[in-house]
């Protein structure tokens, strides 16, 4: 289906002015029927808006369930006006709720914790409204004294502890002296107690600048500890780039020194001639030794020869003559080579 513009109306009516108030106006769903046309007539008041112009706006800002009804019960009708069209809507969505509903909900009323007096007292004559008088069928009726005595009771039931007790002791006789009494009470209460939310934020401020002012703390001890490092880095970089730029470390005149080894001037002792002459010397000397696995032994060395052929001797007479791979197995770490024919 297709839709006029808001600027082309059905009847030939003027062209829309004030297009930029649209925007004031919400979707119409299934959920806000009654609000969205309450918006809609009064945003018209002030844009000058005519009835058929409203249709066409109303037609253009269906959605959802509301835009499926009109296309199945209202997009046929050929003489359908706003009024029409509103009552059609309203109707079909209005949100129906039970007497046992409304009135739950009313003797449930309570005091919130922000809520004042006075719209405590706004907010339970409304409940008191929808549950008293818009369930009441033709012919119903019920007297002023109940409403007031009801509406007098809920209210006082449902007032803060504080404010209760004290307007229970006062008696009201009727629902204004009630909400006056109650009024004068919060209104001491309020004076002789501190506000609790300014004591919170009060605390909730000091809290934040104790929490800051540790930050700020461990920054500066951070920073100053940064600083110190920094600067014994510095201190370290200058001894090295000193030591690199200073000369080398002259070496004694050796005409001076005195060789530990000869006690002759002129030379190290690991410079020495007569070191190095001695040195090979000895091993010169040492060639003739022989080596046995583990130890080297020479010529002159035999009281551990002895002690080797007597320990050869001694493990002979113990073994067998039929074991000889258990001889060569000891042979390598007890006897010297110059036994070995003996155990072949």
């Amino acid at each position: 289906m297709t839709l006029p513009h808001p600027s082309v109306t059905p009847d030939g009516a003027d062209v829309l002015h004030n297009t930029s108030m649209l925007q004031m106006i919400p979707s119409l769903t299934d959920r806000n029927t009654a609000e969205f046309f309450s918006t809609l007539e009064w945003v018209g008041s002030l844009g000058n808006w005519s009835k058929p112009q409203m249709l066409v706006i109303a037609k253009l800002k269906l959605e959802g369930r509301v835009r499926q009804f009109f296309e199945a019960s209202l997009a046929t009708v050929s003489d359908i006006n706003y009024d029409k069209f509103k009552e059609a809507i309203v109707n079909h969505f209005r949100e129906e709720k039970s007497f046992s509903f409304d009135f739950a909900k009313f003797s449930s009323a309570h005091q919130m914790e922000q809520e004042s007096v006075k719209d405590f007292s706004v907010r339970i004559e409304g409940l008191a409204h929808r549950c008293l008088n818009n369930h009441l069928e033709n012919g119903e009726n019920i007297s002023d004294s109940f409403r007031a005595r009801l509406l007098l009771s809920q209210f006082v039931s449902g007032l803060k502890q504080s404010i209760k007790a004290q307007v229970v002791v006062a008696n009201p006789s009727d629902f204004k002296t009630a909400v006056e009494i109650a009024e004068r009470i919060q209104t001491s209460q309020s004076i002789l107690t501190p506000n609790i939310n300014s004591v919170s934020d009060s605390a909730h401020i000091n809290d934040f600048a104790k929490l800051l002012k540790s930050t700020t703390d461990t920054f500066t001890k951070s920073l100053e500890l940064v600083t110190q490092q920094l600067q014994a880095l510095n201190t370290r970089v200058d001894e090295v780039q000193k030591s690199r730029q200073s000369p080398p470390p002259q070496r004694q005149n050796k005409n001076r020194v005195t060789c530990f080894h000869c006690n002759k001037q002129g030379h190290y002792a690991n410079e020495c001639r007569k070191k190095l002459a001695e040195r090979r010397q000895n091993d010169t000397r040492n060639s003739g030794r022989y080596s046995y696995g583990r130890g080297a032994y020479g010529n002159n060395n035999m009281e551990r020869r002895n002690a080797n052929y007597f320990r050869a001797e001694a493990v002979l007479d113990c073994l067998p003559p039929w074991k000889p791979t258990m001889i060569q197995r000891i042979k390598f770490q007890i006897f010297p080579p110059a036994l070995y024919p003996l155990f072949l």
